[in-house]
């Protein structure tokens, strides 16, 4: 492919990924919440790439039971 076209690629996947963020801020907001963005640290660079796969793994499984709290606390929401 070239290091150009997949450099286009992620910014398009960027650029789509940060649409559904605003969006979802947007909603939080006209629900009367509030979003708060913290300061978070960086990961080191895994240089192994089962490690990484493992460690990101983790990470996704941990956002995905957040997001299923949060919606089976809003689901009779009939805003929603």
């Amino acid at each position: 492919m070239g290091f150009t076209k997949l450099s286009e690629r992620y910014k398009g996947h960027y650029t789509e990924e940060m649409c559904w963020v605003e969006k979802f801020i947007d909603c939080t907001y006209d629900l009367g919440g509030e979003v708060e963005i913290e300061d978070q640290k960086g990961r080191e660079i895994v240089k192994d790439p089962v490690e990484y796969i493992k460690v990101d793994l983790k990470i996704q499984k941990e956002r995905v039971e957040f997001l299923y709290n949060g919606i089976e606390e809003r689901k009779d929401d009939p805003i929603l």
